[in-house]
């Protein structure tokens, strides 16, 4: 086992996300975040190029949507032409987004790509100077949902130097509000299962869940939301003999970020405003176009009094229009405040807060309360359908409101 190998491992890239919960921003701004995975998939190629590879694993959601659009597929068709001019070779599975019988595009990729178009797993080879160099194991959805552990099915066969796994799911039985639990496996299989590198996907986090053998989620390329926060990108791996090198190269064009800001000794709402810019751009001053979430902790009587005036709101729309002006933006898309200790106590012994706070608990009863408002013949002209995170983040707006205004008394 002389030879090493190089690659790019990446999954989720989730080309032509529609951004449903940013489609309140500017014009000029929501047309940039739009373009923002195309950007990722192009820096994606530029890496691999730079890089020299000798492959690159996708490992499923390539697309966003199960009806993709005609942009994103000219966008990866032209992605896979350019790689061929170098020849790099694609090794490519679909999952749960974009799943095979979904599909409308015919799949006329160059002859550089490799599709696993099966849901049973199966293998192609990769060769260097005539020689077999890998074999890269490999499934797709077929439908939007795979319940069953497919791990089962990877199996190595031949002498290749190296065998590498492609495996779009879930780490056993784990339960997550981000992501369905689709082909889930044990870690302790993968582990015994004697290939040198398993390429995860599905997990928009990137983890290393074994070094030896590398078991890694790469994450996504483009942070969506607030919960996908922080550097997004892809893994250049290099395996040589027993040894496994990992780089993570940075693909994402906008960053996701929260900052906590203390405001216990706010005393004056514009002084207040001009030392959160002062906060926010040094926080970013690094992070590139950034997305914001704001914290508030140790809030104060008199900040919950500016809050019912509406001048946080204020405040957030004039440091919006502040940074907004300069090519690394910064936006805030969220604040919230941290829930006091009280919070989880001022229900119990109440009946009536009791059931309150179990309403909210459930999180069924929120698009069964709006309902009435969606079936309105008005109304349902133009209203959209909320995502999930856009249900999660009304309940929990809802929430702290009905805190606030029933302890208005005692402020």
């Amino acid at each position: 086992m002389g030879k090493g190998i190089s690659f790019i491992h990446c999954a989720d890239l989730h080309l032509d996300s529609p951004f449903k919960g940013l489609s309140n921003l500017p014009a000029h701004l929501f047309d940039e975040v739009r373009n923002s995975t195309f950007l990722a998939l192009e820096k994606l190629v530029q890496t691999a190029i730079e890089r020299r590879v000798d492959f690159v694993l996708m490992v499923g959601d390539i697309f966003d949507q199960e009806e993709q659009s005609m942009k994103a597929h000219i966008a990866l068709v032209r992605a896979f032409k350019t790689l061929q001019n170098y020849n790099i070779s694609v090794y490519l599975s679909f999952g749960n987004h974009d799943y095979i019988n979904s599909q409308t595009f015919s799949r006329n990729y160059p002859s550089n790509v490799f599709v696993f178009e099966k849901d049973v797993v199966e293998a192609y080879h990769y060769r260097k100077d005539e020689e077999i160099l890998a074999t890269i194991y490999g499934f797709s959805y077929i439908e939007r949902a795979v319940d069953i552990d497919k791990s089962r099915e990877f199996i190595k066969t031949g002498n290749a130097s190296y065998h590498i796994a492609m495996l779009h799911g879930s780490l056993g039985a784990s339960e997550s509000k981000d992501h369905a639990n689709y082909a889930p496996f044990q870690l302790s299989r993968l582990k015994e299962s004697g290939f040198d590198y398993w390429a995860l996907g599905h997990i928009h986090q990137r983890e290393h869940l074994s070094n030896q053998p590398p078991i890694i989620y790469p994450g996504n390329m483009q942070g969506r939301s607030i919960k996908e926060r922080g550097i997004k990108g892809c893994y250049h791996v290099i395996l040589t003999g027993d040894h496994s090198r990992l780089e993570f190269c940075p693909l994402g064009q906008i960053r996701f970020e929260r900052l906590d800001i203390d405001t216990t000794n706010w005393t004056d709402i514009a002084d207040a405003t001009e030392q959160l810019v002062t906060v926010i751009r040094r926080h970013c001053n690094k992070l590139g176009k950034v997305f914001l979430e704001i914290e508030w902790t140790n809030t104060t009587e008199m900040f919950e009094v500016w809050q019912r005036q509406g001048l946080i709101t204020d405040m957030i729309e004039i440091i919006n229009s502040t940074l907004i002006d300069q090519e690394n933006w910064v936006q805030i898309i969220s604040v919230k405040s941290k829930q006091p200790a009280s919070f989880h106590e001022w229900h119990h012994g109440e009946q009536f807060l009791e059931q309150l706070v179990a309403t909210f608990e459930d999180s069924n009863h929120t698009m069964t309360l709006l309902s009435s408002l969606w079936q309105h013949p008005e109304g349902r002209k133009w209203l959209k359908n909320l995502s999930d995170q856009e249900q999660e983040d009304l309940n929990k707006q809802a929430k702290e409101k009905v805190y606030q205004m029933l302890h208005e008394r005692e402020v």
